[in-house]
């Protein structure tokens, strides 16, 4: 019996486009929500909520990952609560694979 091994989607953050939340969410939406429309503005509630699937390019509780390149650049621009509150719904979603580089 064949071992199948289904190759997840990967989405790819430019970590130099972020440098505070306002970037982080533009650059979230371009990459995954490109439809999505943030009808009261950027929010960590309804990202938390979107991340799960079911909209822009990811359907309910697939498995994906999201490799955030140059993070370190976003790292030291970004204020420290903004990014642990991104850090911290990434890292909650069972369904994402945060990869840092």
């Amino acid at each position: 019996m064949k071992n199948f091994q289904i190759k997840k989607q990967e989405f790819i953050l430019n970590g130099s486009k972020i440098s505070n939340k306002h970037s982080f969410f533009k650059e979230i939406s371009e990459t995954i929500f490109p439809d999505f429309e943030w009808k009261n503005g950027y929010s960590f509630d309804v990202l938390s909520d979107i991340l799960e699937g079911g909209y822009g390019l990811i359907n309910y509780q697939e498995k994906y990952a999201i490799r955030w390149q140059k993070f370190k650049s976003s790292q030291r621009k970004m204020d420290k609560q903004s990014l642990d509150e991104v850090l911290g719904i990434l890292n909650e979603e069972e369904n994402i694979e945060l990869i840092l580089e």
